[in-house]
């Protein structure tokens, strides 16, 4: 079993490869991972070797820990900056002005996102939204836990660094993930966009299976408005710690 330590940018799958082209003693081990972690994600990646990805049924389970970012008032379609732009509040600050957190620890009944690798009748579901052939009440829901939430930073995105982001992600991102229909998303609505955003960082411990892209959307859905995910990492699978994984670069 090999920890490595995720950059952005990067398929969980992309950066298996990456892993095993920086280490050569690697090339020809097969390799496999357990928790998905999304593009825009950085963290702890848990991989297993030959034999290992038998048991990987052990590793399925285990909590997560991650420290998150939700930028209020913006929401795309995948929930994070990698989507097409869909709603701006342009009121959100009056409405998250007495934000609690905490209402969501506990048990959790939680949609996956319409942009994820869940199998839905033999299909990804990320391409049935693609080709607008799900709605977002036909999303399947499952219980989750959250077992905390602490708020651990408060700041203040310009929209020009949220663009800037943008273009970054679009450009350093290989595979096809509609880069050129993302950016015109946000090019065409730009000027609808606020100067600034406000961004909170918060850590969680949660039960696996829970994705920290709709946890954002929901937080704000509480106080009837919109947000997303703007940066995800994960620092913590069950014991298994980030500060013991490998770096490979990007």
């Amino acid at each position: 079993m090999i920890l490595i330590n995720k950059p952005k940018y990067l398929t969980s799958y992309q950066a298996i490869l990456k892993f095993k082209n920086q280490n050569p003693t690697y090339k020809n081990v097969k390799l496999g991972y357990v928790g998905t972690l999304d593009p825009m994600a950085t963290g702890l990646l848990i991989a297993l070797e030959d034999k290992e990805n038998k048991d990987r049924n052990k590793y399925i389970g285990l909590t997560k820990t991650y420290e998150f970012e939700i930028l209020f008032g913006i929401s795309t379609d995948s929930y994070d900056l990698l989507g097409l732009l869909k709603k701006i509040d342009p009121d959100y600050e009056n409405k998250i002005e007495s934000l609690d957190i905490n209402q969501f620890v506990g048990k959790y009944i939680q949609k996956f996102p319409p942009f994820s690798a869940k199998i839905i009748n033999g299909k990804r579901l990320y391409n049935l939204s693609r080709n607008n052939l799900i709605t977002e009440s036909e999303l399947p829901s499952f219980e989750r836990k959250i077992f905390s939430l602490e708020v651990i930073q408060n700041q203040i995105k310009t929209k020009q660094e949220i663009l800037d982001e943008i273009k970054t992600a679009t450009k350093q991102i290989d595979g096809d993930f509609r880069q050129n229909e993302i950016i015109n998303s946000w090019v065409e609505k730009s000027k609808q966009l606020n100067e600034s955003y406000k961004l909170v960082k918060i850590k969680t411990l949660v039960s696996s299976g829970t994705y920290i892209r709709r946890l954002c959307v929901d937080i704000a859905d509480k106080y009837n408005s919109v947000a997303l995910a703007y940066s995800i990492n994960r620092t913590k699978v069950g014991d298994y710690d980030l500060k013991n994984a490998i770096q490979i670069d990007s």
